[in-house]
């Protein structure tokens, strides 16, 4: 199918790596007992969780992610989260999630 990477290996009702690292990784065939050439990237976090499963509100979120953007830097590995355009708009139940985005750039990046 030509897909030669994957961004989708994470928890939804969650928070933390589902594959239980912080990289990048061939996926592996368990049928055929075989290493692919599909890559997957692993995300930490994603901005429905926060909102929908952990029910936590916009200025509690950096709380919960700043200690695993530390964890992931102490590796050196790679830190991935998933936003939806929606969260950022600031309409509705999404208010205050774009000062969240954007303070996780900030941390991210120091």
């Amino acid at each position: 199918m030509d897909i030669k990477d994957d961004f989708t290996m994470g928890y939804a009702g969650n928070i933390g790596f589902r594959a239980g690292i912080c990289s990048p990784f061939n996926f592996y065939d368990l049928d055929n007992e075989t290493t692919t050439t599909l890559r997957v990237h692993p995300f930490a976090v994603m901005d429905a969780t926060f909102r929908y499963y952990l029910k936590v509100e916009p200025y509690q979120v950096i709380d919960l992610i700043k200690p695993l953007v530390e964890e992931v830097k102490a590796v050196n590995g790679t830190f991935i989260s998933l936003w939806h355009n929606e969260s950022l708009s600031e309409n509705h139940i999404w208010k205050g999630y774009r000062s969240v985005y954007e303070e996780l750039l900030k941390i991210a990046s120091a």
